[in-house]
Parts: structure tokens; C-alpha cells; sequence
């Protein structure tokens, strides 16, 4: 069968003859070219997969919930904004833009205690955190609640912290009674 169908495609061509010869040419350079094809929808796929891949990883990643708590944030949705930032501080506690984000959610909103509680329930589970205390003090600053700064620093025993925010520590004044 499969030889009588070959005959009839070629004809009744002789293996030796050129005609034959050139068609089966043309038969093998047809299978490379389907071959090529196909080879390069494959590796087409596998880069479209590679790439979908890397898309849903950035975006479940610190940073492309950040980017969409603070898309959200600004768009005054609060509740999507603080679903993606209590996500965000999941993924990594000790990275301070979470926590502000969450503090302003209540800021936003004219909750400066609970903005405020914010940061310092997060220095509670993380008291040697450098720049949860340069975001905690951001905060004071903003708010203009600089008080509030002296209070927080005394409370801190970790010496990497203090030399941290060293800028905002003022040793007490000497008073002489020479004159």
C-alpha cells in the first residue's frame, strides 16, 4: 500500500532517475521546514511561559504588592490598599513602606493615634529595626509631634538604632556657673 501510494506520487519513476531524485528532495526539505516550524512554536511558547511566569511572580512580589497597595492608596481605596499592604508586610516584616503605607491609610482618614500605633506595634515585634525607627520618626516629623521623638529614642537600647537616627538625639545641655 504505502509503496503503491509512493509510485503514484512520483509516478512510475525509477529510484535512480533524477526527477525521482529532486522529489524526494523537495519531500525532505518540506519535512525540515514543518520540523523548523514547529521547533519555533514550541520555543515560541516556552518564551510566552517564561515571560507569564515572571509577570505573576513580580506581581506577587514585595514590591508589586507595594506598587498596588499604593495605586490603591491614592485612589482613596482603603480597604483594597490595606489588604495589599498587610500582604506586603507578610511577605517581608522588616521593610518600613508597608508599615507606612498602612499609617497612611489613617492618616488619610484623620486617624493620626491609630497611624501612629501602626509603627509602634511594629516596634514592638521588631525593636532593632533601623529604618522602622527613621519611618516611625518620618512620621513624627511630618505630623509635627517632635516631642514625641525624644520619648521613642529613650525607650531604645540598641546601639546600631541609635547611631542610625543619631541626627535626631540631642544630649542635654551643660551649664557652667563661671562668668
Amino acid at each position: 500500500n504505502r509503496r503503491q501510494a509512493e509510485r503514484q506520487q512520483t509516478g512510475n519513476l525509477r529510484k535512480d532517475s533524477p526527477e525521482y531524485r529532486r522529489i524526494q528532495q523537495m519531500k525532505r526539505r518540506e519535512a525540515a521546514k514543518k520540523k523548523r516550524r514547529n521547533l519555533l512554536f514550541v520555543l515560541f511558547l516556552i518564551v510566552c511561559l517564561i515571560g507569564v511566569g515572571i509577570y505573576v511572580i513580580y506581581q506577587n512580589s514585595y514590591t508589586g504588592v507595594m506598587k498596588k497597595g499604593m495605586s490603591a492608596l491614592q485612589e482613596d481605596n482603603y480597604e483594597v490598599a490595606q489588604k495589599y499592604f498587610d500582604r506586603a508586610v507578610i511577605k517581608d516584616k522588616s521593610r518600613p513602606e508597608a508599615y507606612k503605607g498602612l499609617a497612611d491609610i489613617y492618616v488619610d482618614q484623620g486617624d493620626l493615634d491609630s497611624a501612629e500605633s501602626v509603627y509602634l506595634t511594629a516596634l514592638e515585634t521588631q525593636p532593632s529595626n533601623e529604618k522602622l525607627y527613621e519611618a516611625v520618626i518620618d512620621f513624627y516629623v511630618k505630623n509635627d509631634e517632635l516631642d514625641k521623638i525624644s520619648v521613642l529614642l529613650e525607650d531604645c537600647d540598641d546601639s546600631k538604632v541609635l547611631k542610625a537616627v543619631k541626627k535626631y538625639v540631642s544630649t542635654a545641655p551643660e551649664f557652667s556657673l563661671k562668668e
